[in-house]
């Protein structure tokens, strides 16, 4: 019998295939523009771990069959600096409207509508160089946030922390999953970091 981290590999694979998408993941809000030497670190951390992360899944989940299809769609213009998280839902759902209404090459990939999307902002930025530096307690994270925020109440504060290496492996079928985002929310100020 497989364990519950393969078992959870598999049923992304299953997903994916089955809905036939050709991209899925996470649309990615960067908020913070004051240090592009900090941001350029963030995104070769953030590639390194994702690639690690990917490459360590057990063979057997099948995995390797759609890591090609694996996209965090970037979101990066000066217009969204230091904006908050009620504002990066807003813009996503902005995307999402355009992208119902819009042409084809506009249509954001059924793949990407997601129940959260994700903010880059200074903290995400230092908890990744943090990581590089060498601090086994820094947990390389990005942010949360349920697109629902600003538009419904929600019963918390809408925005979470998520570890950069959970976010294809476990947290994309969990945010699929879950009844609503809350129960994501990790105990505490604490990290998602998965399910097992």
């Amino acid at each position: 019998m497989a364990d519950p981290y393969t078992t959870r590999l598999k049923q992304l694979v299953d997903l994916v295939e089955e809905e036939g998408w050709n991209d899925f993941g996470f649309l990615l809000f960067r908020t913070y523009y004051n240090d592009e030497t900090l941001w350029n670190a963030f995104l070769e951390a953030k590639d390194q771990i994702l690639t690690e992360a990917i490459t360590n899944a057990p063979q057997e989940s099948g995995l390797s069959r759609i890591t090609d299809k694996m996209f965090l769609k970037q979101v990066s213009n000066e217009a969204l600096r230091d904006i908050t998280p009620e504002q990066v839902a807003i813009a996503y759902r902005s995307l999402e409207d355009d992208a119902n209404g819009g042409s084809s090459e506009d249509r954001l990939e059924p793949g990407l509508r997601t129940n959260v999307c994700l903010m880059v902002d200074e903290e995400c930025m230092r908890s990744v160089v943090g990581w590089m530096n060498g601090d086994g307690r820094s947990v390389p994270f990005v942010k949360a946030v349920d697109v629902m925020l600003g538009d419904e109440e929600l019963g918390y504060s809408g925005v979470f922390r998520v570890a950069i290496a959970s976010l294809f492996t476990e947290f994309f079928v969990a945010q699929v999953e879950c009844g609503e985002t809350v129960e994501l929310v990790p105990a505490g100020d604490g990290v998602w970091r998965g399910f097992v």
